[in-house]
């Protein structure tokens, strides 16, 4: 009982002490304050956090004062994180605070620092101040290669992803790989397919890699694929896309990776001797008629050194029996030379300018240098050499800079039968002002001269301008252009479009947009007077929204037209729904339906009337599909047909498409189908025309064909058109139903041939790579061959400066070497030739020698040998703090990287679960790094990039790296229940004390 009164009395001793303090605490905080002069900021992860703190003092005395800072968890007070203050009575100061952030700190989030003041240790004043963190994306991706080479008796192959967060926000990243036909990927349930998605969550800081596995699949290759003789390629492509979309984040990438199946020989020339490959081809028409034709067709390209090309064409038609030697002159010959300096154009070829007169036959010729192109041509129609009815020279200028592209352009001709005598210029210019914004601006001026009328003169001019960029979100394309109506390249053509982009969220997009043209071109006649053409306008306006994913979207879209003719005005107003979906790699649909009314706004007794259209598109596998439904006039024929007759149409239009491949694809027979039918005057027509394809492994193709025609109407009562909108009376003239038909056949021959070039002798040779044991550079009897080594043999001028290979773009033929070591180039032309070697697999330490070069002027064996590297091995010691908590540390897993200080060439290797490394590296500087972030912020690594000369493939290196824990000092305030200020000292760097 006296122990409880005694705890009592304790107790209450203790709130009446507790109390008389909480006075006087009271009386005296009262007169002090303290606050921050921004309690709102925001801050990157790159900057430090400033703001000043004010101390008042109210009070009548002075008053000392202890004052703590407490940052965010994981930032740094930059000074003392606790001050000893003096301030005078009804006195003020202001105290700097900088805050260094956390390099782990999210962004989108605001973080709390606390700023306390103390008496005799008790709080009297506190401030806080709230730090908001702007976001920072900065995610990355990249591929482990490019290119991916199958290795001799193996069809499987792999690729890695690297992805990794450098900002300060977490990322949530959808990867897409998609694979081409012919390969397939191996899914998480180890199932082979040909598309993966996977999510993948990126916390700050950190990196992943995903590794693919590839399998070849065993279909036969088809004729039409990515095939060259031996050489297969396969294509996967790779698109990495941020999920968040917020502002600021980092949007999409995409990357592809080609899969390529190398032989173990090829022939680099189609022959021993030079030769021009060249395709025959002949079609014959209508056979087993009395209309039969056919056509002949001689083509190809031909390859030159120094990236030059050479291309030809020629063809003829037959349209009879009888013997026309004139028909073997031919209708179309072409000879094109292109290479980087200059191009040189030969037969029949046009200027490539919309509405130019220079088009027939001719020759034409550019010259290159730097950003600059000049060029010019001389055009004779039909013939340049017989009668020519028009004939004209033109030239042009054009410039590629980084920023400015420019284009000037200028023509004469003259038409003789009409005596014409024409001419026309344009001048163009886009000017880049940044990534997001660029300016284009064009000019034209021409003139044509009638020397029938007095030398009357047309006179016409061009403007045009354009724009397309981006403001903040959103994105703005802008261009009109006005040509007058007897602008020569562009007689009476005005356009203005322009469209303004939004994206309101992440798969949402917000999109409005308008375009008029209008087109008058003015002539003048034979009669001298001035004539204009047709006229036409057409306007639309229209406002979507688009949902999409990386599977499918959606849109919906109100939209206004207006169309108008010399003979009809219309206009359409309605709403558009848009759907299309990719369900996998095999199969994908589209589909559009619109709904609205049209309209006749200069006819008076022509009410609106309701239209609507709907299309339907598959796609699955080889076969294609497509459907499409009109309900009302929707063509200017049919809508002054319903003028006339007020008969409302609907037009059903059907086609299928099927690739079907057989005989181990050597096969394939196309099968299509068209058909549509309108219900005015009961009008249906179907065409089929299916042809079947043979081929062989290279040289020749046979191709049969047969075509079905079937036309038909139903009895009708033929109607004029009407000019004014009103009905028309009936014309009594019925017309009776009617069905036609008729089937016609055809056939193809196809045949690569060589064509013998000179006497040029091209040569064989053949790379043997292998293990060199002793070192003497030779492959003796007891040294073993060495397979799945890729050989890259690349020519290079006969004089040539390592500065000169950099460029050229000369072909580079590559073959793996087979299980004897052996890659063969048969028809290899004389010349000069770089090799290069690297191996596919694992070389256990063995590397190939530096870039070689050899001249190739008869049948000859390069050996290749392998040298053994010499062998770097370490360690990792650990050294723990003297308060260590002994955590286990994982210690394998961690990459060992040298870099080849010359070459930049990089060789790697993981420790194992005790922290042992082993590598072999050839003669070389190298620095050796090891990766920090593998042990996280508990252990430093005491020294990295470690510099290591191998000079001898005999010695063995060491090189070990010491990772220390990092020290832990606490420090605590001056009483119990106060704020603690917890600090972390790295441990010594001690490289620059060593050297």
């Amino acid at each position: 009982m006296k122990s409880a009164n005694k705890l009592l009395l304790l107790i209450l001793l203790f709130l009446i002490f507790g109390g008389v303090n909480s006075i006087a605490y009271s009386q005296m905080s009262g007169g002090m304050s303290m606050s921050f002069l921004n309690a709102d900021s925001e801050s990157t992860v790159n900057d430090f956090a400033t703001n000043v703190l004010r101390i008042k003092n109210g009070t009548e005395k002075q008053q000392n004062v202890s004052l703590s800072i407490n940052p965010p968890a994981g930032w740094q007070v930059l000074g003392n994180a606790q001050k000893q203050i003096s301030i005078g009575a009804k006195d003020s100061i202001f105290v700097p605070v900088r805050l260094r952030p956390s390099s782990l700190m999210q962004g989108d989030m605001a973080y709390m620092a606390n700023a306390f003041l103390n008496v005799n240790g008790f709080t009297v004043a506190n401030a806080v101040w709230n730090i908001a963190i702007k976001r920072q994306s900065n995610w990355t991706a990249s591929i482990s290669a490019t290119k991916v080479y199958f290795v001799q008796q193996s069809d499987l192959s792999e690729f890695s992803l690297q992805l990794n967060n450098s900002g300060n926000s977490e990322e949530v990243l959808m990867v897409n790989v998609q694979a081409e036909t012919g390969i397939l990927l191996k899914n998480a349930e180890d199932e082979w397919v040909q598309n993966i998605q996977q999510r993948i969550e990126l916390k700050v800081q950190q990196d992943s890699t995903l590794t693919f596995d590839i399998l070849q699949s065993s279909e036969p290759v088809k004729p039409t694929d990515r095939y060259t003789g031996d050489i297969t390629n396969y294509r996967i492509k790779i698109t990495v896309s941020n999920e968040q979309r917020r502002q600021g984040s980092k949007g999409r990438w995409t990357g592809h990776v080609n899969f390529v199946q190398l032989p173990d020989s090829r022939k680099v020339e189609a022959s021993a001797f030079g030769s021009f490959p060249l395709t025959i081809e002949w079609d014959s028409y209508n056979i087993l008629d009395d209309n039969t034709y056919g056509a002949l067709g001689m083509y190809g390209t031909k390859r030159l050194s120094d990236h030059q090309t050479f291309n030809y064409y020629y063809q003829a038609s037959f349209i009879d029996n009888k013997i026309n030697w004139n028909s073997l002159l031919g209708n179309y010959f072409y000879l094109g030379y292109f290479s980087q300096p200059f191009n040189v154009e030969l037969g029949d070829i046009s200027a490539g300018r919309g509405g130019s007169n220079l088009i027939g036959e001719g020759v034409k010729g550019s010259y290159n240098y730097k950003n600059h192109r000049l060029g010019a041509m001389y055009i004779g129609n039909p013939s340049v050499f017989d009668n020519p009815t028009i004939k004209g020279f033109g030239g042009f200028y054009q410039y590629t800079g980084e920023k400015l592209r420019g284009d000037v352009y200028a023509e004469s001709s003259e038409n003789i039968i009409a005596n014409i005598a024409s001419n026309a210029t344009s001048a163009d210019v886009s000017y880049r002002l940044s990534n997001k914004h660029r300016l284009n601006f064009g000019t034209g001026y021409s003139t044509q001269k009638y020397a029938t009328f007095n030398d009357t003169v047309l006179t016409g001019y061009k403007m045009e301008a354009r724009y397309n960029g981006y403001f903040k979100k959103f994105q703005i394309n802008l261009s009109g252009q006005y040509n007058t109506p007897s602008y020569l390249l562009r007689r009476g053509v005005s356009a203005v479009t322009g469209s303004l982009s939004y994206p309101l969220k992440k798969g949402l997009r917000l999109r409005g947009a308008f375009s008029g043209y209008k087109s008058q071109a003015e002539y003048l006649q034979s009669d001298g007077i001035m004539q204009d053409s047709i006229f036409s306008r057409r306007n639309k306006y229209f406002l979507q929204l688009l949902f999409s994913n990386d599977k499918q979207s959606y849109a919906i879209q109100p939209e206004y037209s207006i169309f108008e003719t010399n003979l009809l005005k219309t206009n359409m107003a309605g709403i558009n729904f848009e759907y299309r979906t990719r369900v996998n790699s095999k199969m994908s649909f589209f589909s559009t339906l619109f709904a609205g009314q049209s309209g006749f706004p200069d006819i008076a007794e022509a009410d609106p009337i309701f239209v609507a259209n709907s299309r339907l598109s598959v796609r699955y596998n080889n076969l294609n599909a497509n459907i499409r439904y009109y309900y009302g006039p929707y063509y200017l024929s049919e809508q002054s047909q319903y003028l006339a007759t007020r008969q409302n149409p609907q037009r059903l239009f059907a086609m299928m498409y099927y690739d079907y491949w057989f005989a181990n694809n050597k096969m394939r027979l196309d099968l299509n189908l068209n058909y549509n039918y309108t219900t005015v005057k009961g009008r249906q027509q179907l065409v089929s025309r299916p042809e079947l394809f043979y081929y062989t492994n290279k040289q020749f193709e046979f191709s049969l064909y047969a075509n079905y025609l079937m036309y038909a109407n139903a009895e009708y009562e033929r109607t004029p058109i009407s000019f004014n909108g009103s009905p028309v009376a009936s014309s009594g003239d019925i017309v009776p139903a009617d069905v036609f038909s008729r089937v016609e056949y055809g056939f193809g021959i196809k045949i690569n041939v060589n064509v013998p070039a000179g006497l040029h002798k091209n040569y064989r040779a053949m790379m043997v790579v292998f293990r060199d044991l002793n070192g003497n550079g030779i492959k003796d009897q007891n040294e073993p061959a060495y397979g799945d080594m890729l050989i890259k043999v690349t020519r290079v001028d006969e004089s040539f400066s390592e500065n000169d290979l950099m460029m050229q773009q000369n072909e580079i033929y590559e073959l793996i070497t087979n299980s004897d070591g052996e890659a063969i180039y048969r028809h290899l032309p004389k010349g000069n030739y770089k090799i290069e070697s690297s191996p596919l697999t694992t070389t256990d330490g063995w590397f190939s020698g530096d870039v070689r070069y050899e001249m190739i002027d008869g049948n000859k064996t390069v050996y290749i040998p392998l040298s053994r590297g010499a062998r770097c091995s370490g360690s990792i010691f650990v050294e723990r703090a003297e308060y260590s908590d002994e955590k286990p540390l994982m210690l394998g897993g961690i990459r060992v990287t040298a870099v080849n200080q010359l070459s930049g060439a990089t060789y790697s290797a993981l420790t194992d679960k005790y922290g042992n490394y082993s590598l072999y590296l050839p003669n070389g500087d190298y620095v050796l790094t090891i990766n920090e972030g593998a042990v996280g912020t508990r252990f430093q690594f005491a020294k990295n990039n470690i510099p290591l000369s191998v000079k001898s493939r005999s010695q063995n290196y060491n090189v070990s790296f010491n990772l220390g824990e990092r020290k832990r000092q606490i420090n605590f305030g001056p009483k119990q229940n106060s704020d603690a200020i917890l600090q972390s000292t790295p441990i010594k760097d001690k490289r620059n004390e060593e050297n």
